[in-house]
């Protein structure tokens, strides 16, 4: 399953919330050496309730429009 996730960084609280119909992702990280996008695959993995390496960022590793593909084993 893919899913296209708009990500802020450096919020006070972590979620994953449906937004005009688009996911959005607050992270307490900030986007430096890949901190954002290793905490945005702990709260996918955690909310559709698979494994980290269960989820893979596919494209946007810098930016924050990221396609998260969600796999299982």
């Amino acid at each position: 399953m893919l899913l296209d996730i708009f990500v802020k960084p450096n919020k006070t609280k972590r979620k994953l919330v449906i937004e005009d119909n688009k996911y959005v992702a607050y992270l307490t990280s900030r986007p430096v050496h890949n901190e954002a996008n290793k905490e945005l695959i702990d709260l996918v993995a955690r909310h559709f309730a698979v494994a980290k390496s269960d989820v893979n960022i596919v494209h946007g590793l810098k930016s924050k429009r990221k396609t998260v593909e969600i796999g299982t084993r």
